[in-house]
């Protein structure tokens, strides 16, 4: 997961997050993290709560901007070989999301750019690396540069 969002940073020189998939609808999945996500991420001023079930701590609670985004996820194959599982979409409000009786995480609800099902036939993990911006061209030529199959 984090080489994908290394991958992500060099390309952009942008802050990247990741997402765990949560939920699943006929257009787009909602993901969040468990109160990891970059400030500058947030819809106006962040959200910051004490963190209540899973650790000690603060948390990011803010649910992320409207934006065009790319997503992303590296993953080894039975081969040896790497993949790519390469998505655009756009973030539009959804949910907030919570999960233990903790305080709400930061979120992303992506409307994905294609088939929903064909997303989920490619699924690489539940962890999946977001940057703001398209992303997907330059991403394709990096895994043609290194031998990465892309898929999507």
């Amino acid at each position: 997961m984090v080489v994908t969002q290394l991958i992500l940073h060099y390309l952009t020189g942008a802050p990247t997050s990741y997402g765990d998939l949560h939920h699943v609808t006929e257009n787009a999945i909602l993901l969040g993290a468990c109160g990891f996500a970059p400030l500058s991420f947030a819809v106006g001023r962040p959200v910051v709560n004490k963190h209540t079930a899973l650790y000690e701590g603060l948390l990011n609670g803010s649910p992320y901007k409207d934006r065009r985004v790319t997503r992303a996820r590296l993953s080894s194959t039975a081969t040896g070989t790497f993949k790519m599982h390469i998505v655009g979409g756009m973030s539009v409000p959804g949910p907030q999301f919570h999960e233990v009786g903790c305080p709400p995480y930061p979120f992303i609800n992506v409307e994905l750019d294609g088939d929903i099902d064909t997303f989920m036939q490619n699924i690489c993990s539940q962890h999946y690396a977001i940057v703001y911006g398209d992303v997907r061209a330059e991403l394709k030529e990096l895994c043609r540069l290194l031998a990465i199959t892309p898929i999507g």
